[in-house]
């Protein structure tokens, strides 16, 4: 229950553009691109593809993901 809701917490403030409701559900199916944050999907891919295919280490991938988000989110 707790993780799950934990889960559910941090994957609204870094998936989702606005706060989570009924209206973002919907939108999610119409308008996908306006209110997901592809930046962050886009981190969360490498990370997931750096874990499982090249077995790099979890904190290694946490910095590394780190690193990305700054450059995606204030450098371009």
């Amino acid at each position: 229950g707790l993780i799950t809701t934990a889960a559910v917490f941090v994957s609204e403030t870094a998936l989702f553009k606005e706060k989570l409701s009924m209206d973002l559900l919907i939108k999610i199916f119409w308008q996908p691109l306006e209110v997901l944050n592809i930046e962050s999907i886009f981190i969360f891919l490498v990370s997931l593809i750096a874990l499982k295919r090249f077995k790099l280490h979890p904190i290694l991938t946490i910095a590394l993901s780190g690193v990305l988000g700054i450059l995606l989110f204030y450098v371009f």
